[in-house]
């Protein structure tokens, strides 16, 4: 095998991130050398995030992505859920087209965005949060604050609110730092198997000021943005998938196993948190299922739309204001 279990569950673990020599200082701004936004942007206080959305229908899926993705992340699966439904994808403050938002970058802060970016634009509810890894805390904290609005969830192996903990009384190593103090590892941060299309962007927007600084930030606050969603409501009892690679492979090793059954447990735990919840287990074995393995994330989402589409959702409409009817 020629990637470790910490190597491969990216963000989520431990992170596969690259920062070469020298390429924060090298790096473009957002909106350099980049085509056009496909989407749209939607003022946020003083920053502007883009917005992409395709097709009709509701519930409306939202899509948020692991830590230094950008919508780009959802290539091969927004076009097929935009088959069923409207589908927006977004890059968060800092990211893809996005402008850079304030500090600290938490899950909080992020959260009350995204609450100003759906209610200050046409995006009505109600929605299905679809949350990769880092983006699956995120898409959580969203639904326990906005129970009203979130018709269903689906979280592609998503990190735990109580992982670092679990890393921690298991003697693993884990991404959030205890302080303030940290090092990005030199691994390469856009996924190998993201499709040729839209690779050379991606890999531009990696290396772009903006992005270097988000990442550092949403890295430094990644313990406290597990404990916004450990310290806050429940889940609203609604239709859930989690979507997780598949451990199997990395068994083999002590160490691997190790962590592999670790977050296997932590994702079944994710998978009890409503009493509408099922746990799907990908043939692909990569944390970036959505890349590996899109039928079965695609599947995921229509599925749970579909049980969405029973669920009497008193407040389905646009405002003029943050959610308010």
């Amino acid at each position: 095998m020629t990637a470790t279990i910490s190597q491969r569950l990216g963000l989520a673990c431990t992170i596969a991130f690259t920062l070469l020599a020298g390429a924060a200082d090298a790096a473009l701004t957002h909106g350099q050398s980049a085509p056009p936004a496909p989407g749209t942007f939607v003022w946020v206080g003083d920053h502007r995030l883009h917005v992409h959305c395709m097709g009709q229908g509701s519930p409306t899926v939202i899509f948020d992505s692991g830590l230094g993705g950008t919508s780009l992340d959802w290539s091969l699966i927004q076009p097929k859920v935009a088959e069923h439904t409207r589908a927006c994808t977004y890059d968060r403050a800092g990211y893809g087209w996005s402008d850079r938002g304030p500090s600290p970058r938490h899950s909080r802060r992020i959260v009350a965005e995204l609450e100003q970016l759906l209610g200050y634009s046409s995006i009505g509810g109600p929605y299905v949060l679809v949350g990769h890894s880092f983006g699956g805390l995120n898409v959580q904290l969203f639904a326990k604050r906005n129970p009203e609005r979130v018709a269903g969830l689906v979280l592609v192996d998503s990190s735990h609110e109580r992982q670092f903990e679990a890393f921690d009384e298991a003697g693993l190593p884990s991404v959030a730092p205890r302080g303030n103090s940290f090092m990005l590892r030199n691994y390469n941060n856009v996924p190998s198997n993201m499709p040729s299309a839209v690779r050379p962007l991606a890999q531009k927007f990696a290396y772009a000021s903006d992005t270097v600084v988000s990442i550092h930030s949403e890295l430094a606050n990644m313990r406290r943005s597990a404990q916004q969603l450990a310290a806050d409501a429940p889940l609203p009892d609604i239709p859930m998938a989690v979507v997780i690679h598949d451990p199997s492979p990395y068994l083999a090793s002590p160490r691997s196993a190790t962590m592999a059954l670790l977050w296997k447990r932590l994702q079944t735990d994710l998978a009890k948190q409503t009493s509408h919840s099922r746990l799907i287990v990908s043939q692909s074995s990569d944390h970036y299922v959505q890349f590996a393995d899109p039928a079965t994330v695609t599947e995921a989402i229509v599925d749970v739309l579909g049980q969405a589409r029973g669920i009497d959702v008193a407040c389905q409409v646009a405002a003029p204001e943050p959610f308010t009817c």
